[in-house]
């Protein structure tokens, strides 16, 4: 999209974005931003989503209802999901289609290279070049040649650094799921022994841990924890399992003072 001063805005194209809106899984949260700009930038939208419990009380139904409501499964679409999905837009006859796809490690399976080399789709988005790379490596050279890397995002009238007291304690700040404990990716099993060998119970730090519940409930968080054994200096760490809206999670990151990202590998990495 072009923006240029003093010229009136051009009436877009209809683009039908497929993905998940409710949650707040990486997958979730970027689909929810990227209607949300798209809206702004004034394209004629329509959202294919699944329809959880209780859809219409949310915020997502009263912001996109009207999206959600419109038949655009044969404009030009963008999905946001895993390659094993794309393969069920192959016979919608659809203009162009553009999925858009993550991945933490450093080579994908030979299976998505197989699905993204195919004919119906027209361009593949990645967010970033360690994602590239992961395609690259198999060095299809249709696959490669499909590739667009466009970065995530973020809202900044949201997401902002602001004026604050000092804390009376050095806050760290962890955001992230734990499902799996010391084999979870999001390695923050290292960051908590990190802070107890370094600090003392006496000195004024803590450690902020905000847990992203869409990943594991909050008893499994629990026995991770307990299962590290961690020395007295425990009690600096605190745990939220609040489901919280983007606003008060902005809050939590401008009363902290030093974020943690202690990832063993990262897709989407919204909270970075």
């Amino acid at each position: 999209f072009i923006r240029k001063k003093n010229i009136k805005k051009i009436d877009l194209m209809k683009i039908n974005i497929v993905g998940n809106l409710w949650g707040d899984s990486g997958f979730s949260v970027h689909t929810r931003h990227l209607c949300r700009a798209l809206k702004e930038e004034g394209v004629d939208l329509g959202i294919e989503t699944p329809l959880p419990p209780n859809y219409m009380n949310t915020d997502e139904w009263i912001e996109f209802r009207e999206n959600i409501e419109k038949n655009y499964a044969y404009e030009n679409t963008i999905m946001i999901s895993a390659p094993e999905y794309w393969e069920v837009k192959s016979g919608d006859r659809i203009p162009k289609f553009f999925p858009i796809s993550i991945f933490e490690g450093t080579s994908v399976s030979p299976n998505w290279i197989r699905i993204a080399e195919k004919d119906f789709i027209t361009k593949l988005i990645v967010p970033s070049e360690h994602t590239k790379k992961a395609f690259e490596i198999w060095q299809n050279e249709k696959v490669n040649n499909k590739m667009v890397v466009i970065p995530h995002g973020t809202d900044l009238n949201v997401f902002k650094p602001k004026e604050r007291q000092k804390n009376e304690k050095f806050r760290f700040l962890f955001v992230g799921g734990w499902k799996t404990g010391i084999y979870d990716r999001k390695g923050l099993d290292i960051a908590l022994k990190a802070f107890c060998a370094e600090f003392k119970q006496d000195e004024p730090v803590e450690f902020f841990v905000k847990i992203n519940m869409a990943y594991q409930d909050q008893n499994t968080v629990i026995n991770n924890l307990n299962a590290l054994g961690l020395p007295e200096i425990r009690p600096k760490i605190s745990l939220s399992f609040d489901q919280i809206s983007e606003e008060k999670l902005a809050k939590v990151y401008q009363e902290s003072d030093c974020f943690v990202l202690s990832t063993k590998g990262e897709a989407f990495a919204l909270p970075c």
